[in-house]
This record gives C-alpha cells, sequence and structure tokens, in this order.
C-alpha cells in the first residue's frame, strides 16, 4: 500500500537512532499526527501481528491485505481513538476481529456450510516458531511442535498470545473475547495435556539434566 510505503522511507536509519518509547506516549504522539510515531508502532508490531494473521487464516495476501487496511484506517481515524494501555494487545485485539470478519465474508461468497460461520482461528505452531522459545535441534523442535498442535484451537490460541507473545492474561481475554478466568481455564487445561505428552517430557528432562 503506498501509504504505509511512503511512510516506510528511510526506514532502517531512523530505527537504529530512535529511543525506547513508553506505549502511552508513543501513543498520545501518533493521535497527533506524528507520522515517526505511526511508523515506529508499525513497524515494531508488523511481524508480529503478520504472524498471528498468518496463523489464523492461512492465506499470506489476506494476511497483507488485512493489517494493511487496519494500519491505514488507523491512520485515518486517529483523532477519535481513545487510550490504549498496551499497544500491541490493542492492535492484536483490532486485528482478530478484522481477520475473523474477513474470513466470514470470503466464505460467504464461497457458500459453505453455515457451521464455517462460527469459525475460531486455528494457531499451528512451527518448529521454526517454536525456536523462539526452545533452543536446540530440529527434532527436539518438533516434538514441542507436535505437542503443541495436539491442543485446541482455543488453547493453542491462548499459549501462542500468552507465551509467544507475552501479552497478559487481562490483555489476551479482550483480544479473544472471552472473560479473565476462561483464559486461565484455557492455559490450565493446555499445560495439564502438555505434562502428560511422554515425547514432550522426555525433551524436558533432557534439558533439565545438562
Amino acid at each position: 500500500m503506498k501509504f504505509l510505503n511512503r511512510i516506510g522511507q528511510n526506514l532502517n536509519t531512523e530505527l537504529s537512532e530512535e529511543s525506547p518509547m513508553m506505549d502511552a506516549e508513543l501513543w498520545e504522539l501518533f493521535k497527533k499526527g506524528d507520522e515517526a510515531a505511526f511508523k515506529r508502532i508499525y513497524f515494531r508490531n508488523y511481524p508480529m501481528l503478520h504472524q498471528y494473521a498468518r496463523n489464523i487464516c492461512k492465506d499470506e495476501h489476506v494476511s497483507d491485505d488485512v493489517i494493511q487496511d487496519m494500519f491505514s484506517d488507523l491512520w485515518h481515524s486517529r483523532r477519535n481513538l481513545g487510550v490504549a494501555v498496551s499497544i500491541k494487545a490493542y492492535l492484536f485485539s483490532s486485528l482478530r476481529r478484522r481477520i475473523l470478519l474477513k474470513m466470514k465474508q470470503i466464505r460467504r461468497k464461497q457458500v459453505l456450510a453455515l457451521e464455517l460461520f462460527t469459525f475460531n482461528p486455528d494457531i499451528e505452531f512451527s518448529p521454526e516458531m517454536v525456536l523462539i522459545r526452545e533452543e536446540g535441534n530440529y527434532f527436539r523442535r518438533s516434538i514441542v511442535k507436535e505437542a503443541l498442535n495436539q491442543l485446541s484451537k482455543r488453547q493453542k490460541e491462548v499459549i501462542y498470545l500468552r507465551f509467544y507473545q507475552d501479552i497478559p492474561y487481562k490483555e489476551v481475554a479482550k483480544i479473544m473475547g472471552i472473560n479473565y478466568q476462561s483464559v486461565l481455564n484455557y492455559c490450565q487445561k493446555a499445560l495439564q495435556i502438555l505434562r502428560t505428552n511422554d515425547a514432550l517430557l522426555r525433551v524436558v528432562s533432557e534439558d533439565a539434566i545438562r
């Protein structure tokens, strides 16, 4: 999108010179029309948002389009935005809603079965994603990946947002549109399931004795 390409000029130089900035300060600058602040928000969060979108819809082009539209709308409506306690959580929440709406629109056009309209994201972990948290050889990462992918859709999304994106439980609840206790329940159940996975336990045990 030309709009975002324009603000991305000289990105590497400017980002290398930037100093840390709190979310509240950055958000207020963005709301006032500061393009540098907007650019910082975009490029700081884009890789994580793109990975999340692709995991939900499994489509590269749809992911890109939805993210570009989201940031374009964000810029044009910036004066009407409220306070963002966590920019990252706000963006994930907005992206999730947009992706689900887009998927429903696509499925309507394809005239698929009615039950598909109750679409739930299905995060699929890859060995490369596991590498973010789990160092080691490909075989060990594959074991972790297989264990994570045995979880339910909701459990995987909670684990992904909480432990792979470091988003607090309360913000995860807002992103997923469920209550705080449900998030805790999904997480607890997921961890219980993982603890019964013999192959995963062997990997964890090997790490512990090294």
